[in-house]
């Protein structure tokens, strides 16, 4: 059984995927570019804007950026919902004493309130995004940083569960246990590409399946 679960935040947890498809649509639009579809957002926006935006925008990534979050903060109208089961894989957790956090690449702030506004503080030891420390995933220190936060030590009795390569890569990084949620199978993924051990987890039933066994072991 895990000592402690560390959770990716968008489309892990919540869906977010029209939200963020909204906010880098019109950003594009308004520095002269072709917005992406919805399936190239989810295939190219994983890293945290740190890295993204100078390497996307090149010298005008600050003013990209910028419009990036005025555009966020006002689509109100595309709500973050809980996935399917979300609550119900955090209860059960909760109700047999495993540790929870999160670790996202969606800026701090803006993720903290997302997890204040669904009444989610609760479930969480701690909720970290990006440019809360000097590197954000897929490097080690957001894990190392929680673990100790929460009391842990570092190693496979702590999971990491996310939705993409960034999040596997992190999870082998800090040696937890890499669990790549969401997907049919088919359409899994780079991990699946890049030889990673991990497992996969379709939905939070199949994860609470996955806990359920482990607590049998």
């Amino acid at each position: 059984m895990p000592k402690a679960v560390i959770f990716d935040w968008d489309n892990t947890l919540v869906g977010s995927w029209g939200k963020l498809h909204a906010a880098i649509s019109a950003t594009m639009e308004k520095m002269g570019m072709i917005p992406w579809t919805l399936e190239e957002v989810k295939s190219k926006m994983h890293r945290s804007s740190r890295e993204f935006f100078p390497e996307f925008f090149k010298d005008r990534w600050q003013e990209a950026r910028g419009y990036y979050y005025d555009n966020y903060k006002n689509s109100n109208l595309i709500a973050v919902t809980p996935l399917d089961s979300a609550v119900d894989t955090l209860d059960m957790l909760k109700a047999h004493g495993v540790k929870m956090a999160i670790i996202s690449n969606k800026t701090g702030i803006y993720l903290r309130k997302e997890v204040e506004t669904l009444g989610w503080s609760g479930y969480f030891e701690s909720v970290l995004g990006a440019y809360d420390l000097d590197e954000d995933k897929p490097s080690p220190k957001p894990v190392y940083h929680t673990l100790e936060h929460i009391g842990l030590e570092p190693g496979p009795h702590n999971w990491f569960v996310g939705d993409t390569i960034v999040d596997i890569e992190c999870a082998v990084n800090s040696n937890c246990y890499p669990i790549l949620f969401g997907y049919q199978v088919d359409e899994a993924p780079h991990p699946s590409d890049r030889d990673i051990p991990h497992y996969h987890a379709v939905d939070h039933q199949d994860l609470m399946e996955l806990f359920k066994r482990s607590v049998a072991k």
